[in-house]
């Protein structure tokens, strides 16, 4: 009884504003009058404890943006029927939580893979009403039935048919559905085909997805493929072994991986790429095969080794290579003249190239002279603290859903490019530097929960467009140098925050 006590109190104070709604079920529906106010409708408190979200009224790319921040803190359900303007989806769902989404009527084109990352999807809703879309047990189409768009990973089918219409099949379309055994496919369709229950072009020369759900641990690659989706294997966590007929000439196996042939311009001799390692592969740590030169997209995607070791012939690493994968450390060959490792980080040059998708805890980066692009995106860290750095490469932190501090040591000038804690609900502190002369672009976009910012420049910085959207003005403190109460107080892009206070000597 107390809980739901609380749960009603919570409730009451969400319905404290007039842009909300509840019904029994327990969706919030929030208002929006102006296209790109959907963060100000109410207080990042507010928006972390809602779970099922209905909006109504003009969005833009702005507020879609700002879903992303939602759908990080645990959003389940997304019912958009009644928002406008919204006619492409562009954006991308990645998040373990979400179960539903109702599309609005007015959507016309959807990204293959806007809801790729979300592991327990059971529907996709659409109104008859949708002149583009339609959905059919469960199953969105276009409507036409040409295309598939989306196959909710947690659909409970153990087999699904490929109809007869279906001539165009959307990327990552059955990743991480794990009831899924075996794609069929209509005899009448033109364009695909079947066979032991995975998925073909329809001359089999390009292998298009294997059912996650499948039971085998072995699987041996026809010699007839020459093309396979970057997609195929995501999540088939039975599988342990693939093969390759011999013959193939595009790809080859060692030690159960999967890889592709690079010959040289001058053919005198032949690279590896990887493909797939097989996600039901386990071990402690694993060292890639000497030979192996690059690493593909997606190519762990939801592999389970601990500690991954890298030869001395990688030179070309993919930024998704490890896109959620459970490694939590690198490691490198000492004769790789291309990567090094520290503290489990993977280096390129001085450079932070690469965390581990799923290193923990706190984390600390040496003076270095850039930070990558997308760097830690999506870690799991929960502290940062980072010396000296010339360059952060844009949304190098983002989307990092556990990471609760970060701290700038003195010399870092400003985290350049755009969204550098872009989407970290959880972020609740941030320490800048004396050093630091610009909140950059979307800095600190969507961190609802933050609560104190420490700003420690001896000149009050320049804030660049939407660098505090989502963010709560009326609860984050904002500590300052003395002298400078006033200088924030009156500057039109500081006073928004209500709570501007003076730095004490032992902040």
């Amino acid at each position: 009884m107390m809980k739901k006590g609380l749960y009603g109190t919570i409730i009451a104070l969400i319905l404290a504003t007039s842009f909300y709604s509840c019904n029994n079920n327990g969706i919030v529906t929030v208002k929006v009058e102006k296209a790109g106010t959907l963060a100000q409708q109410c207080s990042g408190q507010q928006w972390s404890l809602i779970k099922k979200l209905a909006i109504e009224g003009p969005l833009n790319e702005i507020d879609i943006a700002f879903l992303k921040t939602l759908d990080c803190n645990g959003l389940e359900c997304l019912d958009l029927s009644k928002a406008e303007n919204l006619n492409d989806i562009q954006f991308y769902f990645d998040s373990n939580l979400f179960t539903s989404v109702t599309l609005p009527d007015n959507v016309e084109t959807i990204e293959d893979e806007a809801f790729q990352g979300c592991l327990n999807l059971k529907e996709i809703k659409v109104s008859p009403n949708n002149t583009h879309f339609k959905s059919v047990d469960g199953v969105l189409y276009s409507a036409d039935e040409s295309k598939i768009i989306v196959y909710p990973a947690l659909l409970s089918k153990k087999t699904f048919t490929i109809p007869a219409s279906v001539n165009q099949i959307g990327n990552c379309l059955f990743a991480a559905a794990y009831s899924l055994e075996n794609i069929e496919v209509d005899k009448n369709n033109k364009s695909f085909c079947s066979y032991n229950g995975v998925l073909y072009n329809k001359d089999t020369t390009s292998l298009v997805s294997y059912p996650a759900g499948k039971k085998d641990d072995s699987f041996t690659l026809p010699n007839k493929v020459v093309n396979i989706n970057w997609s195929a294997f995501w999540g088939a966590r039975h599988l342990k072994v693939i093969k390759v007929e011999s013959g193939n000439a595009f790809y080859t196996s060692t030690d159960g991986l999967l890889f592709e042939k690079n010959n040289a311009a001058d053919n005198d001799y032949q690279t590896l790429s990887l493909v797939a390692f097989p996600p039901g592969k386990t071990a402690v740590s694993y060292k890639l095969p000497d030979g192996v030169t690059q690493l593909s997209t997606c190519a762990f995607k939801t592999c389970q080794i601990d500690t991954l070791i890298l030869g001395k012939d990688v030179h070309f690493i993919d930024k998704w290579a490890f896109n959620g994968s459970g490694i939590k450390h690198f490691e490198v060959a000492k004769e790789n003249i291309s990567f090094t490792a520290e503290s489990g980080l993977l280096f390129k040059g001085n450079s932070v190239y690469l965390c581990p998708p799923a290193l923990c805890g706190d984390v600390y980066i040496k003076p270095t002279t850039t930070i990558d692009e997308r760097a830690f995106q999506r870690s799991r860290l929960s502290s940062l603290r980072i010396d000296p750095t010339f360059v952060t490469g844009p949304f190098f932190c983002s989307y990092c859903s556990q990471l609760e501090s970060v701290r700038f040591e003195n010399g870092t000038k400003e985290a350049n490019g755009l969204g550098a804690f872009f989407c970290c609900p959880r972020l609740k502190s941030a320490d800048l530097p004396e050093s630091f002369e610009k909140i950059s672009n979307r800095m600190f976009f969507g961190c609802i929960n933050l609560q104190k910012l420490i700003v420690r420049s001896p000149r009050v910085p320049e804030i660049d467009k939407y660098a505090f959207t989502g963010v709560d003005f009326d609860n984050c403190i904002v500590y300052v140098p003395a002298n400078l109460i006033n200088s924030y107080r009156e500057n039109k892009d500081w006073n928004v925050f209500k709570n501007i206070k003076p730095l004490s000597d032992n902040e």
